[in-house]
Protein backbone atom coordinates (compact mmCIF):
# COMPACT_ATOMS: atom_id res chain seq x y z
CA UNK A 1 0.00 0.00 0.00
CA UNK A 2 1.13 3.49 -0.76
CA UNK A 3 2.68 5.20 2.32
CA UNK A 4 0.71 8.40 1.65
CA UNK A 5 -2.58 6.52 1.74
CA UNK A 6 -1.73 4.42 4.77
CA UNK A 7 -2.86 6.88 7.43
CA UNK A 8 -6.04 8.90 7.15
CA UNK A 9 -5.01 11.39 9.79
CA UNK A 10 -3.46 14.62 8.59
CA UNK A 11 -0.75 16.50 10.40
CA UNK A 12 -2.02 19.19 12.77
CA UNK A 13 -0.69 22.00 10.60
CA UNK A 14 -2.60 20.72 7.57
CA UNK A 15 -5.82 20.37 9.55
CA UNK A 16 -5.56 23.86 11.01
CA UNK A 17 -4.77 25.23 7.56
CA UNK A 18 -7.97 23.68 6.19
CA UNK A 19 -9.96 25.17 9.07
CA UNK A 20 -8.39 28.56 8.45
CA UNK A 21 -9.21 28.37 4.74
CA UNK A 22 -12.76 27.28 5.55
CA UNK A 23 -13.14 30.13 8.05
CA UNK A 24 -11.81 32.65 5.53
CA UNK A 25 -14.11 31.29 2.85
CA UNK A 26 -17.10 31.46 5.20
CA UNK A 27 -16.16 35.00 6.25
CA UNK A 28 -15.78 36.07 2.61
CA UNK A 29 -19.13 34.46 1.80
CA UNK A 30 -20.84 36.33 4.66
CA UNK A 31 -19.23 39.61 3.62
CA UNK A 32 -20.25 39.06 0.01
CA UNK A 33 -23.82 38.33 1.09
CA UNK A 34 -23.87 41.44 3.31
CA UNK A 35 -22.69 43.58 0.41
CA UNK A 36 -25.27 42.01 -1.88
CA UNK A 37 -28.00 42.65 0.69
CA UNK A 38 -26.96 46.30 0.98
CA UNK A 39 -26.94 46.64 -2.80
CA UNK A 40 -30.43 45.13 -3.00
CA UNK A 41 -31.68 47.45 -0.24
CA UNK A 42 -30.36 50.46 -2.15
CA UNK A 43 -31.97 49.18 -5.34
CA UNK A 44 -35.27 48.70 -3.52
CA UNK A 45 -35.15 52.28 -2.23
CA UNK A 46 -34.36 53.52 -5.73
CA UNK A 47 -37.33 51.60 -7.19
CA UNK A 48 -39.62 52.82 -4.41
CA UNK A 49 -38.59 56.41 -5.12
CA UNK A 50 -39.21 55.90 -8.83
CA UNK A 51 -42.60 54.30 -8.09
CA UNK A 52 -43.70 57.24 -5.96
CA UNK A 53 -42.42 59.72 -8.55
CA UNK A 54 -44.36 57.98 -11.35
CA UNK A 55 -47.43 57.65 -9.12
CA UNK A 56 -47.29 61.39 -8.47
CA UNK A 57 -46.92 62.09 -12.21
CA UNK A 58 -49.84 59.74 -12.94
CA UNK A 59 -52.06 61.47 -10.39
CA UNK A 60 -51.12 64.86 -11.83
CA UNK A 61 -51.86 63.64 -15.36
CA UNK A 62 -55.26 62.36 -14.20
CA UNK A 63 -56.05 65.80 -12.78
CA UNK A 64 -54.88 67.42 -16.03
CA UNK A 65 -57.00 64.98 -18.03
CA UNK A 66 -60.05 65.74 -15.91
CA UNK A 67 -59.50 69.49 -16.40
CA UNK A 68 -58.99 68.98 -20.13
CA UNK A 69 -62.16 66.92 -20.39
CA UNK A 70 -64.12 69.57 -18.51
CA UNK A 71 -62.74 72.30 -20.78
CA UNK A 72 -63.51 70.24 -23.87
CA UNK A 73 -67.06 69.62 -22.64
CA UNK A 74 -67.47 73.33 -21.94
CA UNK A 75 -66.24 74.22 -25.43
CA UNK A 76 -68.58 71.64 -26.96
CA UNK A 77 -71.50 73.14 -25.04
CA UNK A 78 -70.58 76.66 -26.19
CA UNK A 79 -70.32 75.58 -29.84
CA UNK A 80 -74.02 76.20 -30.74
CA UNK A 81 -73.82 79.76 -29.41
CA UNK A 82 -70.81 80.72 -31.51
CA UNK A 83 -71.91 82.46 -34.66
CA UNK A 84 -69.72 80.68 -37.13
CA UNK A 85 -70.70 79.46 -40.56
CA UNK A 86 -71.58 75.80 -40.49
CA UNK A 87 -70.48 73.41 -43.16
CA UNK A 88 -72.97 71.56 -45.35
CA UNK A 89 -71.70 68.29 -43.90
CA UNK A 90 -73.03 67.82 -40.32
CA UNK A 91 -70.12 65.51 -39.52
CA UNK A 92 -67.80 68.51 -39.74
CA UNK A 93 -69.83 70.54 -37.20
CA UNK A 94 -67.73 69.92 -34.12
CA UNK A 95 -65.24 71.77 -32.02
CA UNK A 96 -61.88 71.03 -33.67
CA UNK A 97 -59.93 71.93 -30.53
CA UNK A 98 -61.61 69.06 -28.67
CA UNK A 99 -61.52 66.41 -31.35
CA UNK A 100 -58.38 66.75 -33.39
CA UNK A 101 -55.26 68.65 -32.38
CA UNK A 102 -54.09 68.75 -35.99
CA UNK A 103 -57.15 70.79 -37.02
CA UNK A 104 -56.51 73.63 -34.61
CA UNK A 105 -53.35 75.56 -35.36
CA UNK A 106 -53.17 76.87 -31.78
CA UNK A 107 -54.15 73.70 -29.94
CA UNK A 108 -51.72 74.15 -27.06
CA UNK A 109 -53.04 77.62 -26.39
CA UNK A 110 -56.64 76.39 -26.44
CA UNK A 111 -55.85 73.75 -23.83
CA UNK A 112 -54.03 76.12 -21.54
CA UNK A 113 -50.74 74.24 -21.36
CA UNK A 114 -47.75 73.47 -23.52
CA UNK A 115 -47.13 69.91 -24.74
CA UNK A 116 -43.53 70.38 -25.82
CA UNK A 117 -40.70 68.14 -24.60
CA UNK A 118 -39.33 70.86 -22.31
CA UNK A 119 -42.23 70.36 -19.91
CA UNK A 120 -41.65 66.63 -19.49
CA UNK A 121 -39.53 66.10 -16.40
CA UNK A 122 -38.76 62.43 -16.95
CA UNK A 123 -36.76 61.19 -19.98
CA UNK A 124 -38.88 58.02 -20.14
CA UNK A 125 -42.07 60.05 -20.38
CA UNK A 126 -40.42 62.39 -22.84
CA UNK A 127 -39.60 59.43 -25.07
CA UNK A 128 -43.27 58.42 -24.99
CA UNK A 129 -44.24 61.93 -26.06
Amino acid sequence: MDPARRGLSFPASCSSRKKTVAALTARQYRETKKLELERLKLQLEMFKDAYYRYKKLYEKSQIDLKELSARCFMLEQRQPYISAPTSPDPALDFNPACVSPSVSSDFNFALGFDLTNENWEDPVLASLH
